[in-house]
């Protein structure tokens, strides 16, 4: 999980810079990225997700690293594919997200399973973190870059 976070994060500048794409697009894709998180979720509630909960979270993940994959790839004239690949992605990632929980409490003895949760809690928090100041530095450079006038 801590790989896709940064780059979802990217996509609406990907949407500016790459498609030139407005607000109305950015949000486009953010919204369609949250509607593939909730009906992925909802599939998964009424599912409840099998008993190979690690094969599902695996699949899950590589289907989602697949769509992100074509998320790269498209060109700049085939918004929609870069839409439809953002509902894709977060409709698998609810299939990462949910069960990792439930396969935590499952396999981890009850005298441990605090630990387990918290160690889960840190990293979770960390890859937050990695985001706020991994995705915005190229944009800095950039504007820094090009201001002769720095601005302090």
């Amino acid at each position: 999980m801590i790989a896709m976070a940064p780059v979802v994060a990217i996509f609406p500048l990907m949407t500016y810079d790459h498609f030139n794409g407005d607000g109305y697009m950015a949000s486009l894709v953010e919204a369609a990225y949250g509607g593939g998180l909730v009906a992925g979720s909802a599939i998964l509630l009424v599912w409840g997700g099998g008993k190979r909960l690690a094969r599902l979270i695996a699949v899950s993940y590589l289907v989602s690293g697949i769509t992100v994959f074509i998320c790269g790839i498209t060109p700049p004239d085939m918004f929609w594919l870069f839409v439809l690949m953002n509902v894709l992605c977060g409709l698998f990632l609810a299939g990462f997200n949910g069960p990792i929980m439930t396969l935590v409490q499952r396999e981890v003895s009850s005298e441990k399973l605090g630990r387990a949760m918290g160690l889960i809690s840190a990293w979770n928090r960390q890859k937050n973190h990695m985001v706020i100041l991994a995705v915005p530095a190229p944009y800095f450079h950039k504007m820094i870059s090009q201001t002769e006038k720095m601005p302090w």
